[in-house]
């Protein structure tokens, strides 16, 4: 978290000005010339335009967007992240994201249109407690609410968003179970003095491999479906689940696809949003549950309407 808001920092410095010593940011961070030649080079490697104009001083183009310049997928999550991270700081870091990284990359010159999907307002005062917790591994209690507020006393390991939601990946110290918390329904944070000796070594790569916040490390669950030719380009063009893997093409363009999953719920959004698209084939509980779904959405479809 210091280094992504160091860079955002380098950033504006070099937004606001023609060139920049590297002494200068050296001074002005105060760490090392190698920490700083690693920053811009990362920047660089992000697609941030960044050029070495005589030994010991840079320069931004400030124009990208009116060059041949590509963003690739990698280098647009770079900088969104960015924006999205240095956003939920506080609002010196949320007015630096904005008024900097957008006029930079998204000015009103840009034929770029970037959809994103708006995080939830957290607490930035909590996300900070959370975020200073798990950089120094401390045991923290939290209060929480669902349908009524109660504590409980966590290992905090990750931040994690999905669809728009901020959460908190932490071990039930009491059930010894890594468990998942909507960070808006934190109401309080309580750091403790003692601490936990480390994260699991697996966590990067379980939240890697999951397209919800249902993940689980046994994906022992095989789900199979036909996707019609018309929604089959999608699947074929990008992985659209992470565990996805297309088994079979068929004559008439339609193709089988096959996920991995640990639970059910890991799933069932993502099938939906492509009905009627596709046709559920393994396993038959899934297919029921779905089947079911959709009978009593018909039904409640068919009900008058409260208004009419």
């Amino acid at each position: 978290m210091e280094r992504i808001v160091r860079l955002g920092k380098i950033l504006k410095i070099l937004q606001q000005n023609n060139t920049v010593s590297l002494n200068s940011i050296v001074e002005k961070f105060n760490v090392t010339e190698r920490t700083i030649q690693r920053d811009i080079k990362k920047l660089q490697e992000a697609g941030f335009s960044i050029k070495r104009e005589k030994k010991g001083f840079y320069s931004l183009d400030k124009n990208l967007l009116k060059n041949d310049f590509y963003y690739n997928e990698s280098e647009l999550a770079f900088i969104l992240g960015l924006r999205d991270l240095l956003s939920k700081l506080g609002k010196p870091f949320q007015d630096a994201a904005d008024n900097i990284l957008t006029k930079i990359y998204i000015n009103s010159s840009s034929v770029i249109f970037i959809g994103m999907e708006p995080t939830i307002p957290v607490n930035n005062k909590i996300f900070n407690q959370l975020v200073r917790a798990i950089v120094n591994k401390n045991l923290i209690t939290i209060e929480y609410s669902v349908y009524s507020p109660f504590e409980v006393t966590l290992e905090p390991y990750k931040l994690a968003c999905f669809e728009g939601f901020w959460y908190l990946i932490a071990l039930d110290r009491e059930k010894k179970i890594i468990k998942k918390y909507s960070i808006d329904k934190i109401q309080k944070v309580s750091i403790l003095k003692k601490c936990f000796n480390k994260i699991p070594s697996d966590l990067d790569n379980l939240l890697k491999n999951s397209a919800s916040i249902w993940f689980s490390s046994q994906k022992d669950i095989q789900v199979k479906i036909l996707v019609k030719e018309e929604c089959a380009g999608y699947f074929k063009r990008k992985t659209l689940f992470p565990t996805q893997k297309i088994e079979k093409e068929n004559h008439d363009g339609s193709i089988i696809v096959c996920f991995q999953v640990g639970r059910f719920e890991e799933i069932i959004h993502f099938l939906k949003s492509w009905f009627p698209g596709i046709k559920i084939l393994e396993p038959e509980e899934l297919k029921k549950m779905l089947i079911k779904d959709m009978k009593e959405w018909i039904k409640w479809q068919e009900e008058a309407s409260p208004l009419s």
